[in-house]
């Protein structure tokens, strides 16, 4: 869905609106990437150039682009520029994830986390893993 109506944590609606919008890269038929990434801009109008995390608070300008895929037909929003309000970058962990109280903390039951801390690989061992 191109947006839906933001509700509380009780199921009230709360007035505001929030939009799908997302960019993707395309190739050009000279086969060169046409990168989209919107300019992004800091709140006194600086360009900066910042990975954003979710959580993030934006003010996002957007072209309504319409589209025609056979007899399916749509509009998406594409950002074209966004003002950082406020910035959430990664958590401690490596993946990106937040921590959590009460569930897995590495090892096995009845282990310490180092008693199973797989051995490290060293220059001559395989480094790549299919996952």
């Amino acid at each position: 869905n191109l947006w839906k109506f933001e509700e509380d944590d009780n199921g009230e609606r709360t007035g505001n609106v929030i939009f799908q919008i997302k960019v993707k890269n395309v190739m050009t038929r000279k086969k060169e990437v046409w990168d989209r990434k919107p300019k992004q801009y800091d709140t006194q109008n600086n360009v900066v150039n910042e990975q954003i995390w979710g959580g993030s608070e934006l003010v996002v300008g957007a072209e309504v682009y319409c589209w025609t895929a056979g007899v399916d037909k749509g509009i998406s929003l594409q950002p074209t520029a966004i003002q950082i309000i406020s910035l959430v970058g990664p958590t401690d962990s490596d993946a990106g994830f937040d921590t959590m109280d009460g569930g897995y903390v590495g090892g096995f039951e009845g282990e310490s986390s180092s008693d199973s801390a797989p051995e490290a690989l060293g220059d001559d061992d395989e480094a790549n893993h299919d996952f």
